[in-house]
Order: structure tokens, then sequence, then C-alpha cells
């Protein structure tokens, strides 16, 4: 896999893509179908003779890098940013809330710095939310119990710190919820346990204290992939795990637990 940048002197116009070698070249191609005007002759190699790394103006490379230009906000009609297993660093820019369209955000995998915008709080038609896999600090922004549309969050392996908080249980078409690998501390808000259409919930190896509610096997019908491992947990496995049949796994390791397994 391969990324063209193009930088046309003269045209200031940039063109970016992230994709396979051929469709790079196809989509390389199309860009210079659509200019009309130049000058300088810049295009005037882009042709069959030579790979498409070796026309002018042109750089391959692996991966994206540097940082998301602040002027990604300018793009209303955005729907969903990919940007997912790159090199992009720097913070995420706040006014990327100002594309009230977004459906999905993909920025995991990154190195990415800073905290969470809490303007995301504003993007209601948003269902994605992907920020894992980054060096992001400070805390879950509360504003993010307000997307009712969001069906997966995921902001694990991060350095995230403070509370979880409880606004998240808000969010009742929730089915993917990661915060693992972090420093979050404090407890999980027995409301969250109440989303009944949680399937996946990770919060494991962070400074989590508190109980297992003693009705979350009733409570989350659709529940299969819990994870609490590595936190500071007491008392016991409530005996309701047993009415979670969709539970395939249940991770619990490195606690403070007591009593018996039911």
């Amino acid at each position: 896999m391969t990324s063209a940048k193009v930088m046309l002197e003269g045209s200031g116009r940039h063109f970016r893509r992230a994709v396979g070698n051929e469709t790079d070249r196809l989509a390389l191609l199309e860009f210079k179908s659509k200019i009309s005007h130049d000058p300088l002759g810049a295009l005037g190699l882009w042709n069959e003779s030579i790979h498409f790394c070796q026309w002018h103006g042109v750089t391959c490379s692996r991966s994206f890098t540097h940082e998301i230009p602040s002027e990604i906000g300018r793009l209303r009609r955005l729907q969903v940013p990919d940007l997912n297993n790159n090199s992009i660093g720097g913070e995420i820019p706040v006014n990327l809330s100002s594309c009230s369209n977004l459906i999905r955000i993909g920025l995991a995998k990154n190195q990415l710095m800073g905290k969470i915008p809490s303007d995301f709080g504003s993007l209601s038609k948003i269902e994605v939310l992907s920020l894992g896999f980054n060096n992001l600090i400070g805390s879950t922004p509360p504003p993010l119990g307000n997307l009712s549309s969001l069906r997966k969050i995921s902001l694990a392996i991060n350095n995230l710190a403070g509370s979880i908080p409880f606004t998240l249980s808000k969010l009742k078409n929730l089915v993917i919820l990661y915060l693992g690998v972090n420093r979050l501390s404090g407890i999980v808000p027995s409301s969250i346990f109440n989303i009944s259409s949680i399937a996946e919930f990770d919060v494991g190896e962070n400074k989590i204290q508190g109980n297992i509610p003693l009705d979350y096997g009733f409570t989350l019908q659709n529940l299969q992939y819990f994870s609490i491992g590595t936190n500071r947990i007491t008392g016991a496995i409530p005996p309701s795990i047993s009415n979670a049949s969709k539970l395939e796994v249940f991770q619990a390791l490195n606690n403070k637990l007591t009593g018996e397994v039911p």
C-alpha cells in the first residue's frame, strides 16, 4: 500500500489518497483530467512511460503524516473522515465539530495528542467515534452523552484520566464501549449497565473501583464481551451472569474480587 501526495506549484491544489497502487494511479489521472490550465507544464510527464511515484510533484509513502489541517472544518458535507492507521500527529481540530453531517470519525491508530474536543457533543448524527491507539489525554467529555445516535465509542489505549461520565448512560443505542488501557478512575456509573443494546464492554487496565452490579446479567441481555480486568473491582461476581446467554468472553483477572464463582 502507498499513498500519493500531489502538490502542484502554481495551482495551489493538493490531492492525497491512501489506497492501492492501481487505484492511486487512476485517481491521479482522474485528477489530471480535471485540470484545464497548467501554465508550468507540471502534468506533462504524467503518463504511462514512468511509474506514477516518479511523476513531477508526486511523493509516495506508506501512510499519512503531519497534522489534520484546521480547514477540515469547512467541509460541511463531510460524513466519514476515515484516517485510521496512519502517522498523524498533533491535536484533533476543534472545528471538526463544524462538520455537522458527520456519521463516523475514524482517527484510531495514529499519534494524536491533546484532548478530545467537548464540541463533539454537538454532532447529532454521529454513530461511530473511533479514537483508540493514540496519545490522547484529559477526560472523556460528558457532552458525548448527548449523541443519541452513537453505536460505538472506542477510546481504548490512550492516556485518558478522570472518571467515566454518567452522561454516557443516555446512549440508548450504544453497542460497543471500549475504554480499556487508560488511566480512568472512580466507578463505572451503574446506569450504564442499563443500556440493553451493549454487546461489547471493555474498561480493562484502568484504575476502576466499585462492584459489579447485582442485576447486570438481567439488564445486559445482548452482552457478548465483558472485560474489567486489571482494575480495583471488589465484591463478588453476581449470579445474574447466568442470564447473559450471549456472553462469550468474561475477563476479570487482576482485581480484588471475593466470594465464589456463581
